[in-house]
């Protein structure tokens, strides 16, 4: 997810109200000026304790909702990259960080580890992050296809493997402990150790896959580089139509919120709320510090 500043919708302690138009939640703004390193956030996770960690071009981000603690390659020797481009809250309270050209850290009970490709790592260039029902972590490569870390040690799974390509953007199981994996050659799902692979010829609309979730109903949503949204279900693919399209160059990020509402952050729309197959919009023009 890539904004200007970090922006948190809420009205009081209640979770999003679906009946209130999107433009009329209350929303404030972080920037620099407040305590970013940089006003590029591309990730953002909560661990249990309560923070909120942010993945920026300058560092990774602690914010406890009044002040921010910057972890970069200066301050923290296990970060070898200041451009953090995933996260992920362990359930065992573990933040994992996903970097661009610096490997993967860990941090656990406040000390940092880093796993580059000198510790079996096939790629320093960490584009998404994912965990399983097992505990294995799933890490998503910018070229060098998926890894999976389990027991302590990394294994890779190229296009070789049957992966539709190695470019991983997006990484998601679903209940029924399947997993789907995101490239920007098609849509890959993990069964028994075998990939199987699906693309437009089966119904999506772009083989360019940049966002995968599960809603509370089964339904896999799938975000595109082409700024459309797919959905799964029963074996079968369905697109919203024509007129239902979230205009925007990319999907960027899919969230499901306690209401089972989804929510996509796009590229070139600002933020988007789904209610009943049904987009509406918060941009810039709404007050979003930017469209991306």
């Amino acid at each position: 997810m890539i904004g200007l500043g970090i922006m948190l919708a809420f009205t009081g302690l209640m979770a999003l109200d679906p009946r209130k138009a999107v433009t009329q939640y209350i929303h404030d703004v972080w920037q620099t000026a407040d305590g970013l390193p940089q006003n590029t956030v591309k990730a953002i996770t909560q661990t249990k304790d309560g923070y909120l960690w942010l993945g920026t071009l300058e560092g990774l981000v602690r914010f406890d909702g009044v002040r921010f603690t910057i972890f970069d390659t200066q301050n923290t020797p296990a970060l070898k990259s200041n451009r953090i481009e995933a996260l992920l809250a362990g359930r065992d309270g573990r933040l994992w960080i996903g970097t661009y050209g610096g490997g993967l850290c860990q941090l656990a009970d406040g000390m940092f580890r880093s796993f580059s490709s000198r510790d079996g790592l096939a790629s320093n260039f960490v584009i998404s992050l994912a965990e399983d029902h097992a505990g294995n972590i799933w890490i998503g490569t910018r070229s060098e296809g998926l890894i999976r870390y389990q027991n302590g040690s990394f294994t890779a799974f190229t296009s070789k493997d049957g992966l539709a390509g190695d470019a991983i953007q997006s990484i998601c199981e679903d209940r029924k402990k399947v997993l789907w994996i995101g490239t920007t050659r098609g849509l890959n799902r993990l069964v028994d150790g075998k990939f199987s692979t699906f693309s437009v010829t089966n119904g999506l609309s772009n083989d360019n896959i940049s966002a995968i979730l599960e809603d509370r109903t089964g339904t896999l949503w799938i975000g595109t580089a082409s700024g459309e949204i797919d959905g799964y279900k029963d074996g079968k693919f369905f697109n919203y139509k024509k007129s239902r399209k979230v205009e925007a160059d990319r999907i960027s990020a899919l969230l499901l919120d306690q209401e089972n509402v989804l929510w996509a952050g796009s590229t070139g729309q600002g933020v988007c709320r789904i209610i009943g197959g049904q987009p509406s919009f918060f941009k810039k023009e709404q007050g979003l510090s930017a469209d991306i």
